[in-house]
C-alpha cells in the first residue's frame, strides 16, 4: 500500500495517476495467481513510480511470459487469470508510454481493454489509449476512447485534463457545441486547473470554424495595413475587432476552416508573409 500511497501523494502526471487503487482491488479474486507473480507485478509498480520505467517493463514482461502467455501468444490467457494480466497489460502499457515504445503501449492498452472486468481499471486504459491516439494526431480514434474514460474516471484530477483534450478532439472533428460542453466542464468544475483558463478562452471562440491568426493590434490601422498586405500575397483576410485581457484589440485572420487539418495545410502559405501565425483557436 505504500507505493499507491506515494503515487498518490505525488501523482500530478496523467499516466502516473492512472495507477491509483488498481492493484488492491483486483487482488482478492484472482486464487489460480500465486502470490509471487503479485508480488512481481508490485515490485513492477514500484519501480515505476520510481521513474524507472525499464526496469519497470522489463519486470513485466517477465510476470507476462511466466504467468499469463501460453505458447507466447498474447491472446490465449489462462482461465482465471484475466483481470492478473489485465493489471500487468495496463501497467505495461503505461511503461511503454514513457519510454517513447508507443506502438507496444498501444497494443498493451488494447489488450488490457479485452480481458479487464474492473471498470476503473478500463477507465484508466481507455484514458491512456486515448491520449497515446491524440499524441499521434489520431483524433478520430482517439475520440470514442475519451468518451468511455469520462464514463468512469474520478472528477479529480487528471481527469480535466484528459476532459480538455477530449474537446479539442472534439473541436478538431468540427464538433463545436459537444466541445464547447467539455471545455465548459473544465473551467467550471476545475477553477484551479493548469487547463481552466484555456477551457474558457476555447469555450468562449465566437465561431465554428478554425482561421489563421497574423496579429492583434490596438490600433484599427496597424490591423489595416496588416489586411491590405495579406490581401496583396493573395491571402484572404478580414479583421474582428475583440475583447482581450481586458481590453479591445484588433485581430487580423485569414481563412475559415471547418476542420484544424485543413487550417494547419494552409498555415505555411500564410507564414511566408506574417511569420509568427498561427491557428486558432488552440
Amino acid at each position: 500500500m505504500q507505493a499507491v500511497s506515494t503515487v498518490e501523494r505525488k501523482g500530478r502526471r496523467i499516466v502516473r495517476l492512472f495507477l491509483l487503487s488498481i492493484l488492491s482491488s483486483l487482488m482478492t479474486g484472482c486464487v489460480e495467481i500465486p502470490s509471487a507473480a503479485w508480488e512481481q507485478l508490485s515490485a513492477a509498480r514500484r519501480d515505476y513510480d520510481k521513474h524507472a520505467y525499464r526496469v519497470a517493463g522489463g519486470k513485466v514482461d517477465a510476470v507476462l511470459r511466466n504467468y499469463v502467455m501460453r505458447g507466447g501468444s498474447a491472446d490465449s490467457v489462462p482461465h482465471g487469470a484475466e483481470a492478473f494480466a489485465a493489471e500487468a497489460y495496463y501497467l505495461r502499457s503505461l511503461c511503454g508510454t514513457q519510454t517513447s515504445n508507443k506502438a507496444q503501449a498501444e497494443a498493451d492498452a488494447r489488450q488490457c481493454l479485452k480481458l479487464s472486468k474492473d471498470e476503473n481499471l478500463t477507465a484508466r486504459a481507455h484514458a491512456n489509449l486515448a491520449t497515446l491516439l491524440y499524441e499521434a494526431n489520431r483524433i478520430h480514434e482517439a475520440i470514442p476512447h475519451f468518451a468511455d474514460a469520462l464514463k468512469a474516471l474520478p472528477d479529480r484530477p487528471p481527469t480535466d485534463l484528459i476532459r480538455y483534450r477530449y474537446g479539442l478532439s472534439l473541436q478538431r472533428e468540427n464538433r463545436w457545441k459537444e466541445a464547447r460542453v467539455q471545455f465548459a466542464a473544465v473551467y467550471q468544475q476545475y477553477p484551479t486547473s493548469t487547463s481552466a483558463q484555456h477551457a474558457k478562452r476555447l469555450c468562449e471562440w465566437p465561431h465554428e470554424y478554425f482561421s489563421i491568426q497574423c496579429g492583434a493590434f490596438r490600433e484599427k490601422s496597424s490591423a489595416v495595413d496588416l489586411e491590405r498586405k495579406l490581401n496583396r500575397a493573395g491571402l484572404r483576410s478580414k479583421v474582428e475587432t475583440q475583447p482581450r485581457r481586458g481590453e479591445m484589440l484588433h485581430v487580423v485572420y485569414v481563412g475559415q476552416y471547418p476542420q484544424y487539418n485543413g487550417a494547419r495545410d494552409a498555415l505555411p502559405s500564410v507564414q511566408r508573409v506574417v511569420s509568427d501565425a498561427m491557428v486558432v483557436p488552440q
